[in-house]
């Protein structure tokens, strides 16, 4: 069996659980991924972002679903009182670390300067960033040029990181789309995705390990849309990935995908 990766030529999809779930409910409902079958398994790769309080119980059940970390400190060790050290995330079992959600950067007021130390954290550790751009409503309004001129200046937090051989993903989601059910047509969609690539081919990124996932009121009735119309390689999922069915639905409307 070839070793779990981010990287693998089907599609990926990540479940952001932020805080819906106890720990005891994580452990049920991540037994209940493993139990997906080769059927879905084989449709995309699947990776869970817990708590953090769950990762480290997680990692010691064996599975097909690769681990990572909501949030990631900017150091290893220190006196970093909260912080999720991304050292302690890997020895956890950990491969990811979600940096930059937008609930990250509208509710706790992230900087792009914090964001940049998180970046550079998670490669000193041997992680991968899935690194989350997206444009607020009041920017979406003022149409396209708008938009790209905003993830430009987010994604340039890329340039110069060291660590790039290891891979990056970068998850777009509309922050207006976020839990509101509603989403970008799939041609907007594709407009995002080509202008994200045309950035970080700009940035000199996208010679390295790169997937682009799309997140925000995903649904299985729009899932496969993204992938096949919009050109993404995979899905963020939030709240929908805390409903078993409505998780397995997801995965289960990309098997033709690959």
């Amino acid at each position: 069996m070839k070793p779990l990766s981010l990287f693998q030529k089907k599609p990926l999809c990540i479940a952001n659980w932020k805080q819906y779930l106890t720990l005891s409910e994580s452990v049920r409902l991540y037994a209940r991924f493993q139990t997906l079958g080769t059927r879905y398994f084989s449709s995309c790769t699947i990776a869970v972002a817990p708590s953090a309080i769950s990762l480290a119980m997680l990692s010691s059940k064996s599975s097909s679903v690769l681990l990572g970390a909501q949030q990631g400190g900017i150091a290893q060790a220190g006196a970093y009182t909260v912080e999720i050290s991304p050292r302690d995330t890997r020895t956890s079992g950990g491969s990811f670390v979600i940096v930059g959600h937008s609930e990250r950067r509208q509710i706790f007021g992230e900087t792009d300067v914090l964001l940049r130390q998180r970046l550079e954290a998670t490669y000193e550790a041997g992680l991968v960033p899935v690194y989350c751009v997206g444009e607020s409503r009041d920017i979406y309004t003022k149409g396209f040029r708008a938009v790209k001129k905003h993830l430009t200046t987010q994604l340039s937090l890329l340039k110069g990181l060291n660590g790039f051989q290891k891979g990056i993903v970068i998850a777009y989601e509309p922050v207006w789309s976020i839990g509101s059910g509603t989403t970008p047509t799939f041609a907007e969609a594709l407009a995002i995705y080509r202008s994200i690539r045309e950035i970080l081919d700009g940035l000199g990124i996208l010679d390295t390990k790169t997937r682009i996932l799309y997140g925000g009121s995903v649904q299985k009735d729009n899932a496969a849309g993204f992938l096949h119309e919009g050109g993404f390689s995979g899905l963020l999922i939030g709240g929908a990935s805390t409903r078993f069915a409505d998780f397995r639905d997801i995965i289960h409307s990309l098997e033709h995908i690959v």
